[in-house]
């Protein structure tokens, strides 16, 4: 009955921070419903287009993520929705890499009580900046860092806490070495005690045999183990589900598969059962999105050839060595959004592509990062003037938003 027991509670718990967050989130959503414009999952192919290119004066920006994008000035943090109007004034630290928000929240350091904290989409404080280390929430669930004594003196040795959206805490004084990397994925988070590793769910209970030797964390209900030198994958329950088989570290679970990498240094398929779809032969590979991916092999002249291929293998189309090189098409990312990175050649010169292979901007960016709510980060050098442009396009490689830095 325990294990009954624990999921209907972790699912009560769920339903009832969710609701909660939902309704912060609603209020949230209608205060800012003028100046904040945020694309759901369904809007993914919409094409933003607000007419005349928007101005942003900013030192660095992030990409978008839940309808608003992180940029920086005087190196300190605030956000701009799609508009590119700012709704969070830059007043905030991020030490590490750039914020984002995950969850409908964001997390980020207040430099006046130096400590970490949670905003909302409104810029106000989901929960207050009271926290010495915290990682960023899914579906409703945190972790929290307590330092040991020699930091704080009321906090016992060092450990975590598992933290609400509502600001509960739920779990206390949970022992992990994961302390400062570990974070929930699909109900999930790594922990590990000395030299064994494994997960615990939200109420920090152990999941399955925390006997491994290393873990990743969960994708698609599957996530990587490792035990005496070898790989495999275990699901949500803890159960080995693809044996412990694999020298090499094999890629994450999407859409019910996942590359593996043989002797050969070349990367496979298999399935959840650990079936192999497709054997060892890819050079480069990227993650599947709605059944599609792209990768590459290698011919015997040692050229690289990309391809779009579905999850059982088949070409969807490919590109073969061209007889200029200049012409060659390699992937630099794989589909976000149902759009792909590519590049033309050795010139840097880039654009997106589609699941079929269609070609949806020009090669006319530098430098382009993936599609967030319906918008991508691109850089542009013109050769003549030597200025360099950047900022947002939209699907068709129209500039929506440019990043400009201050003048002084």
């Amino acid at each position: 009955m325990k294990p009954f027991f624990y999921s209907f509670l972790i699912l009560i718990l769920s339903i009832v921070i969710n609701i909660n967050a939902q309704t912060a989130d609603s209020k949230n959503s209608k205060k800012e419903k003028k100046s904040t414009t945020s694309l759901t999952t369904e809007d993914k192919d919409k094409v933003i287009d607000y007419g005349e290119t928007v101005k942003v004066v900013a030192d660095e920006t992030g990409e978008f993520s839940e309808g608003l994008a992180p940029i920086m000035r005087d190196n300190k943090w605030g956000f701009i929705n799609t508009r590119g109007q700012v709704v969070i004034e830059p007043k905030y630290i991020f030490p590490m890499a750039v914020p984002v928000f995950r969850d409908s929240v964001v997390r980020l350091y207040d430099p006046s009580t130096k400590r970490w904290g949670y905003l909302g989409f409104d810029g106000n404080a989901a929960l207050p900046f009271k926290y010495y280390a915290c990682s960023n929430f899914e579906n409703g669930f945190a972790i929290s860092y307590k330092p040991g004594l020699a930091a704080d003196p009321k906090s016992g040795p060092a450990h975590i806490e598992i933290i609400t959206k509502i600001g509960i805490t739920l779990i206390k004084k949970v022992p992990c070495d994961y302390s400062y990397t570990t974070v929930f994925k699909e109900g999930l988070a790594r922990t590990n005690k000395g030299v064994n590793y494994g997960f615990m769910n939200v109420l920090g209970m152990e999941i399955g045999d925390n006997t491994y030797s290393d873990v990743r964390d969960f994708s698609d209900s599957m996530a990587a183990v490792q035990k005496n030198g070898k790989w495999g994958f275990i699901d949500k329950t803890g159960t080995l589900k693809v044996p412990l088989m694999f020298t090499n570290e094999p890629k994450s679970f999407s859409n019910e598969r996942a590359f593996v990498q043989g002797s050969n240094n070349l990367y496979g398929i298999i399935d959840k059962e650990g079936k192999i779809i497709v054997e060892p032969k890819y050079n480069q590979v990227f993650p599947f999105e709605n059944g599609v991916a792209a990768v590459s092999t290698m011919d015997k002249g040692y050229h690289e050839n990309f391809a779009i291929i579905d999850t059982n293998g088949k070409v969807i189309k490919d590109f073969p060595r061209p007889k200029r090189d200049d012409d060659q098409i390699a992937f630099f990312s794989g589909f976000k959004d149902g759009l792909a990175i590519v590049q033309k050649g050795f010139a840097m010169d880039r654009g997106f592509i589609d699941t079929k292979g269609k070609m949806v901007t020009g090669f006319d960016f530098n430098n382009l990062k993936s599609f967030n709510n319906g918008l991508a980060y691109a850089e542009k050098f013109d050769n003549k003037t030597n200025a360099r442009t950047k900022g947002f396009i939209n699907r068709n490689g129209k500039w929506v938003i440019q990043i400009e830095k201050s003048q002084f």
